[in-house]
């Protein structure tokens, strides 16, 4: 399991921002004043930092940093809605605050899955379907939601839904996408569980002809994350193991529970589409219902008592 860390002032603003955040929620006031995290970042560890930089008084670069990490967490409020949005954290001239109620279900659990991973829930857990299951919604939510003709289909492996075999489950996904013709033949190597397609939503129309909006998604909750903005190509996708392609190309998309710099969203996005981080999965998606709600709170529960 990892840990959270006392940041160092070489640290992103988002690596502080998160370390805040996390403070934040497990305070019994809920709260953390910009006094004590500047005390924090001068601890060991951060001198040798503040030495490096020979041209800037040291408390300029702790402020800085401090009005960086501001800018960074106003930046997430406004990613998760603005102030009718989801984000339970309120920036002040003294600190940052947590103001959670029932509505941060989606971004404490993705917090906690971004800082300390998927091993750190009771056994039994598996936190990676549920972030699967999470993001299924997100994407569902992003085409349109409850709008007539929208459909999903996770089709990670281990499949809960569709056919566990490979090729059945292709055979699955192109019926109800209404799209491809099945499986293609093409022998899968035998180690073959999904060929990186965890998430599939479409959106048809009432005539069930082919040509409509679809969209592929992949999952990656760990550190590795940039890694797999490489691997999922749909077009490709659909020529390899469908047997006719698609009437539209999909188009791609990746999500993660974490909150990436720009440089790194940026060449994310170049290459796998459209990068649903956790700010724009918690807007879509701020609490899931019924029994996936149930779960994640059972996740998040274990991990802040255990933290």
């Amino acid at each position: 399991m990892k840990t959270v860390e006392l940041p160092n002032i070489g640290d992103a603003p988002e690596a502080q921002a998160d370390w805040l955040e996390w403070i934040a929620l497990r305070e019994t006031a809920s709260f953390v004043s910009w006094t004590s995290y500047q005390g924090n970042l001068t601890q060991a560890g951060s001198d040798d930092a503040l030495e490096t930089e020979q041209d800037q008084d040291p408390d300029d670069l702790l402020e800085d940093l401090i009005n960086e990490v501001d800018r960074e967490l106003n930046s997430r409020r406004s990613a998760c809605g603005g102030k009718k949005g989801f984000y339970q954290y309120e920036m002040t001239h003294e600190g940052i605050a947590y103001i959670g109620n029932a509505n941060d279900l989606t971004y404490r659990f993705l917090l906690l899955l971004s800082l300390f991973g998927k091993d750190a829930g009771p056994q039994g857990f598996y936190p990676e379907r549920l972030f699967e299951d999470l993001c299924s919604l997100a994407l569902h939510e992003y085409l349109g939601g409850v709008t007539t003709g929208l459909d999903r289909a996770v089709f990670g492996f281990p499949r809960r839904v569709l056919a566990k075999h490979f090729p059945d489950a292709v055979n699955d996904l192109c019926q109800r996408l209404g799209e491809g013709k099945g499986a293609s033949g093409h022998t899968p190597e035998k180690d073959q569980k999904d060929a990186k397609l965890d998430l599939v939503a479409w959106r048809s129309f009432p005539d069930g002809r082919r040509g409509k909006l679809i969209g592929f998604g992949q999952c990656a909750t760990g550190d590795d994350w940039t890694a797999k903005a490489f691997e999922l190509q749909p077009k490709k996708w659909c020529e390899i193991w469908m047997r006719d392609s698609a009437g539209v190309d999909p188009f791609s998309s990746l999500f993660i529970p974490h909150r990436p710099a720009e440089d790194k969203w940026l060449m994310a996005a170049h290459y796998a589409g459209a990068l649903f981080d956790r700010c724009r999965i918690a807007w879509l998606v701020p609490t899931p219902q019924g029994g996936l709600a149930e779960d994640i709170k059972k996740w998040v529960d274990h991990v802040e008592k255990r933290q």
